[in-house]
């Protein structure tokens, strides 16, 4: 039997929790969730944010007074329709889909913070991984120029250049090996 990640099963427990404590009688809205709540991999494709405006594909669930209760966007077009939503997440299956609850007491509601906090933790791993990446293509790339030029310099028998760019190189050998 495979175990199912702690993540998804606090994404279950909060969602059990909004649709039994702060929907009402919006059934599409509860349909939606349902479903959400019957496929895991669709669940782990959701990102729970505090801030939204960023992210290239989301929707907004609100259950405060004056507030759309639904928002799906996708990039500068939104719609209100839950089913565009539910299309666009069978259609696009591997791509993040960031989702912003707002529900009264929500800044203190332990299993959305804690869901908030979770994504912010990821965010942050995957940025130091995507510069760490960075960083060692920039250093590749540079070494792989300054071989190039040394090899160019060699071929020409220009001794300055050669000189020049091996005191290159060596600086970058030693600087990547702190």
């Amino acid at each position: 039997m495979q175990s199912v990640p702690s993540s998804i099963k606090y994404k279950k427990r909060f969602l059990r929790w909004f649709i039994n404590h702060q929907l009402s009688e919006n059934d599409d809205l509860s349909w939606f969730l349902d479903d959400l709540l019957a496929d895991e991999s669709m669940l782990n494709r959701i990102r729970f944010v505090d801030k939204i405006d960023s992210s290239p594909k989301g929707m907004i669930i609100s259950t405060l007074p004056g507030d759309e209760p639904f928002i799906f966007f996708k990039g500068n077009v939104q719609s209100d329709n839950i089913y565009t939503a539910y299309h666009e997440l069978q259609l696009y299956n591997d791509e993040p889909l960031y989702v912003k609850i707002k529900f009264p007491s929500a800044e203190t509601n332990r299993l959305y913070q804690m869901l908030l906090r979770e994504e912010k933790s990821y965010m942050k791993r995957n940025k130091a991984i995507a510069t760490h990446l960075l960083d060692y293509l920039l250093e590749k790339e540079k070494k792989a120029q300054l071989q190039e030029k040394i090899d160019w310099a060699l071929d020409t028998k220009n001794k300055e250049m050669f000189m020049f760019y091996t005191t290159e190189y060596k600086k970058l050998m030693e600087k990547s090996q702190t």
